[in-house]
């Protein structure tokens, strides 16, 4: 049991370690990944036999989170801007996972989901936008696609802010959602 234990933490530390990793080094090998997250190199190749085993296992690590939390969103019923707004604090202190997903998307999406998943992956976000475009809180003549990718944007630049001590969570999702809402022009009177 207690040799189960260390697998799992080892593992876990593996998946943590490498995402923050290659989020800031992108070539970084499997043994800067092994220092970084403070595991053997015998013990990484015990997980991960290749860098892009590694890559996929952590691909499929952020994808379940991400969609955990946009799971737990629809579950609130909450639509059009209220639904933007818990998007924006559910998926705020999991940008790092949104930002890895987003970069590996075209690489490894065909092969850790099915069509169908990719699909409802896909579209989660989109029906958030939709409802909210439809009420009039976001402009409709925008696309859907761009507005999702403004959103991402703003989610990981946020959360580089969160992580550098810059910010309060509170803050970061009041300058996300008002950038948003209401751009960053100067408000004509």
């Amino acid at each position: 049991m207690k040799q189960d234990k260390r697998i799992v933490q080892s593992r876990n530390a593996l998946i943590t370690g490498g995402r923050q990793l290659l989020l800031r080094d992108a070539s970084a090998s499997l043994s800067d990944t092994a220092k970084f997250a403070g595991v053997g190199r015998a013990t990484l190749y015990r997980h991960f036999t290749t860098r892009e085993s590694l890559v996929l296992a952590i691909f499929i690590d952020s994808l379940e989170i991400l969609d955990q939390e946009m799971t737990a969103l629809q579950s609130t019923g909450a639509r059009g801007r209220g639904a933007l707004e818990a998007m924006v604090e559910r998926l705020l202190p999991n940008a790092e996972h949104l930002r890895f997903v987003g970069i590996y998307w075209d690489q490894l999406a065909t092969k850790a989901l099915s069509t169908q998943e990719i699909q409802a992956a896909e579209t989660a976000m989109h029906d958030v936008i939709i409802d909210a475009q439809s009420e009039g809180s976001l402009r409709q003549d925008l696309p859907v696609f761009w507005i999702s990718a403004t959103i991402d944007s703003l989610l990981f630049s946020a959360w580089e802010l969160l992580q550098d001590g810059s910010v309060s969570h509170e803050e970061a999702a009041r300058i996300v959602l008002t950038t948003l809402f209401q751009g960053m022009a100067t408000p004509q009177t």
